[in-house]
């Protein structure tokens, strides 16, 4: 029988809530250096076990043994979605800590997602004032920078900018500003070539200058 082990919540139902945390950070701190997968349901008790990846459906399995400098390498957490038969699997932005010094693997942010093996999802964040997102399959990019942005959509071939997300302009030409610091950003020698089909979109879509990024 695999070796599964849980945190016990209910022996933690008296703690004030703050230690109470505080308490589950330890644990999860503990038994992610023990164990080499953290598996995550999306409905019950999340657990940590050893031997070959968990094969369930619709959960989050993180991979405990991951390390930062295999961030653009190896994925560090894996999912699979029933629905579309697709198992997808997310690469952790360079610079992040290993999952046992993380906040038992919430609101980690992901350089690429693939689907069944191929790029699906590319997401550079707070890199300086700039972010990018760009979704493989719709063609839809995001960039922001400095408080405005631009958004690409690859269905409509509209543009649209503006000061916030709820107040935006459509716009026949987007501006060239935001879209050339996301591409410098993205081009950073430390992200090893991972943004390039990224950059070459931009380049395809607004017309870069390949030697200014």
């Amino acid at each position: 029988m695999k070796d599964i082990r849980f945190i016990n919540l209910d022996q933690l139902e008296n703690y004030e809530p703050k230690f109470r945390i505080s308490l589950i950070r330890r644990y999860h701190s503990l038994y992610t250096q023990k164990y080499r997968w953290f598996v995550r349901p999306l409905k019950g008790r999340a657990y940590y076990c050893n031997g070959e990846r968990p094969n369930e459906i619709g959960v989050e399995i993180f991979d405990c043994d991951w390390t930062p400098e295999q961030w653009d390498t190896r994925p560090y957490r894996h999912f699979y979605n029933p629905i579309q038969d697709a198992w997808y699997e997310s690469y952790a932005r360079h610079g992040l800590p290993p999952l046992s010094e993380y906040n038992f693997g919430y609101g980690r942010e992901d350089s690429l997602i693939t689907k069944n093996g191929k790029p699906w999802y590319y997401g550079m964040f707070r890199d300086g004032n700039t972010s990018a997102h760009y979704w493989v399959e719709s063609d839809d990019i995001w960039i922001t920078h400095k408080g405005s942005h631009t958004n690409y959509y690859g269905a409509s071939g509209k543009h649209t900018q503006g000061a916030t997300f709820s107040t935006t302009v459509d716009v026949k030409k987007p501006l060239t500003e935001p879209i050339m610091a996301a591409a410098k950003a993205l081009n950073k020698r430390k992200f090893n070539g991972v943004y390039k089909p990224f950059i070459d979109k931009l380049v395809e879509l607004y017309g870069l200058n390949h030697t200014q990024i």
